[in-house]
């Protein structure tokens, strides 16, 4: 018989070794476990022991902990808990942890580990939950995991696991949960899994997957979670999944399905979140999706479909979340009663076919916080809610306080910007740009209250992945989750007139402003060098007049551009304004000059006449101050700057021709630029 003495030696020993190679973990946390302290390992930190003084669970997540993970815990005989997760443990698995017969949760998620999984680990009959996921592990999946027959939850997710899914997982009738997801598994989905009647959860994402989904999943009747985005399934989508009866979350986005979105769909009714995007769909959106009571997020964008939008859709009303960008979708939008989508709050129809008049009804959606309708061709003119109340009193306008993003860029639509845009408290991206607007752009722009706000730190707009396309620079941006610092206003290519407002000075947030390509006239604002944040600014095509702004040389802009305007008189030396942007005043302007382009100020040919500086908001002294700072802000040193670098802008000009050119002869042209790095707002998708 083993003594209780001997017992508590070999217990203790057993911890302490397995101390012994751990490099370092969070202060205090292992500080009891020490020789002097050997008789009272039960009541050690972390450490669970039963009636007969045996370690039956160590729970040492979230310490710190480094080094490897040793075999002597092999010798803790009647172990049934051991979660080592969260930490930087980094070594191989050893073997012998097969020998823990009685262990039931083996949870080493989260750390450094690597190298093969052990096949001993099948032993472990008695185990009940298997989460080695985020690791480094490679090989392939041990056929011998088919004997855990009480296993309920298997996850190996985030590590570099390569070969086929074994079949023998099949056979794992207890099996409630199995995440496979990132790694680098090939082969197809067995046809086994069509056993696993139990399973609830099922996640093999983002691996390498091919062939056809099996039908034989549609009698997984339990299953809630189906994933299987990014790999490279093809065939068409089995009518049998539409059995789900208790699906919530269904993802089968980013493969190469082919064939329509069968019908039966419309019997999960209980699913919530639905993904197709990224596929070759072909046919209609199926009008059965509006019995989905339950569903809150639709997306098939990026798909070959073909139709409209189905009405039906307007009875699914908790949804929050509708995207169909580049479907190939046709037809209109207004005889859908967007009224009904009382939840709704996303809505990107980017890169479509759709027509017609913009569909009024979604002004009632008031949860609305991000609307993108560009590339289209809508047409006609957007609702005007001019109207106050009998008093005189109130402005009745649509209820849209959560707007954040605006986009109905590149459509047909014409007449002058409704004036609610100018009133959405919330908004922070506006993109109006090649459309056919027409009018004056409004003095008083105290609606826009976001874009007067200061800086805030960036947090994403709620937790949806969606992505749209913004200009920066000369470029359209792809972004996706838009930050609080992506403040823009573009109305580009569009035929405004009037006068640029003054108060486009007080929206301090904006980052990118564009209103080229318009008939904008009058002089540039003195106000706009007063932006802290702006780096983006375009009046370019225009036909403004004046000097330009010396306010205009405290901003820190990356991009500007001034060109084919009528602006005269020097172009400001302070702070190298002249130099660092010298490609941004032509062509056109004939009347500018100074050395950055070559143009001497002495002849009176570049002379704006009597006024000098048009701002009526100006000061005298700051008139003088400003003239007085194109000649002398920097004295001589600005004059040096200016012209040792004369012979340098000239080749550089020559050289910029064919640009100029380009973009002389074709203004409204939008090229796009996909950031494969992060930029205001840009983000992966991720795992």
């Amino acid at each position: 018989a083993v003594s209780l003495l001997e017992v508590t030696f070999g217990e203790a020993d057993a911890l302490l070794a397995f101390k012994d190679g751990i490099g370092s973990y969070s202060e205090g946390a292992l500080d009891d476990w020490t020789p002097g302290k050997r008789s009272g390992y039960c009541s050690w930190t972390r450490v669970t022991c039963n009636r007969q003084l045996r370690v039956t669970a160590l729970h040492l997540s979230s310490l710190g902990l480094t080094g490897s993970l040793g075999p002597t815990l092999c010798n803790l005989s009647y172990l049934e808990e051991l979660r080592l997760n969260q930490n930087f443990l980094q070594s191989e698995i050893p073997p012998e942890l097969g020998r823990l017969s009685r262990l039931r949760i083996l949870d080493l998620e989260d750390n450094w580990l690597y190298g093969k999984i052990p096949r001993a680990l099948g032993n472990l009959t008695q185990l009940r939950h298997l989460v080695l996921g985020r690791n480094k592990f490679d090989g392939v999946i041990p056929e011998e995991f088919a004997d855990l027959q009480k296993l309920k939850g298997l996850l190996l997710s985030d590590n570099e696991l390569t070969g086929e899914i074994p079949a023998s997982l099949g056979n794992l009738q207890n099996i409630v949960y199995i995440n496979l997801g990132s790694n680098n598994l090939t082969g197809s989905i067995p046809r086994q899994f069509s056993n696993l009647t139990n399973i609830q959860y099922l996640y093999l994402n983002m691996n390498h997957l091919t062939g056809e989904i099996p039908a034989s999943l549609g009698n997984l009747t339990n299953i809630q979670h189906l994933i299987l985005y990014l790999n490279h399934l093809t065939g068409e989508i089995p009518a049998s999944l539409g059995n789900l009866q208790n699906i919530v979350y269904f993802d089968l986005g980013s493969n190469n399905l082919t064939g329509s979105i069968p019908r039966q769909f419309s019997n999960l009714t209980n699913i919530q979140c639905l993904y197709l995007t990224m596929n070759h769909l072909t046919g209609e959106i199926p009008p059965e999706l509006g019995k989905l009571q339950m569903l809150y997020i639709l997306n098939v964008a990026n798909n070959n479909l073909t139709g409209s939008f189905p009405v039906t859709v307007s009875n699914c009303s908790r949804l929050r979340y509708i995207d169909l960008r580049y479907s190939s979708l046709t037809g209109q939008l207004t005889p859908i009663n967007f009224g009904g989508l009382v939840s709704l709050e996303v809505l990107s129809l980017h890169g479509n076919k759709f027509s017609g008049h913009f569909p009024d009804t979604l002004l009632n959606c008031t949860k609305l916080l991000w609307l993108d309708l560009s590339e289209n061709q809508f047409s006609g003119e957007l609702p005007k809610f001019d109207v106050l109340d009998q008093n005189f009193s109130r402005w009745h306008g649509p209820n849209l306080d959560f707007l954040q993003v605006l986009s109905i860029a590149s459509n047909n639509f014409g007449g002058s910007i409704a004036s609610f845009i100018w009133k959405l408290p919330a908004l922070q991206v506006l993109d109006l740009s090649f459309n056919m607007f027409t009018g004056e752009l409004p003095q008083d722009l105290s609606g826009l209250r976001t874009y007067k706000l200061p800086m805030i730190p960036d947090t994403w707009l709620r937790f949806y992945q969606t992505t749209i396309s913004l200009r920066k620079g000369e470029f359209t941006v792809k972004y996706t989750y838009v930050l609080n610092a992506l403040m823009s206003i573009d109305v580009s290519g569009n035929q405004l007139t009037g006068k640029l407002p003054v108060e486009l000075g007080t929206l301090l947030s904006i980052r990118f402003l564009f209103m080229g390509d318009n008939k904008f006239e009058g002089s540039i604002p003195f106000e706009l060098g007063k932006l802290p944040e702006l780096i983006d600014l375009d009046l370019s095509t225009n036909q403004l007049s004046g000097p330009i702004p010396v306010s205009l040389s405290r901003l820190r802009l990356s991009y500007l551009n001034l060109s084919l305007n009528r602006l005269c008189g020097p172009i400001p030396v302070v702070d190298s304004f002249d130099t660092r942007f010298f490609q941004s005043f032509l062509p056109g302007n004939p009347k500018l000059c100074g050395d950055s382009i070559n143009k001497t100020c002495e002849s009176s040919n570049f002379s704006c006449g009597g006024d000098l500086h048009p701002d009526s908001v100006s000061t005298v002294s700051e008139r003088a101050d400003s003239w007085n700072l194109y000649f002398h802000g920097v004295s001589m040193t600005a004059f040096a700057i200016g012209a040792s670098v004369g012979f340098a802008t000239v080749i550089g000009l020559i050289t910029m021709v064919p640009t100029l050119r380009s973009r002389f002869l074709f203004p409204r042209e939008r090229r796009t630029m996909d950031h494969a790095e992060s930029d205001y707002g840009l983000f992966r998708r991720p795992s």
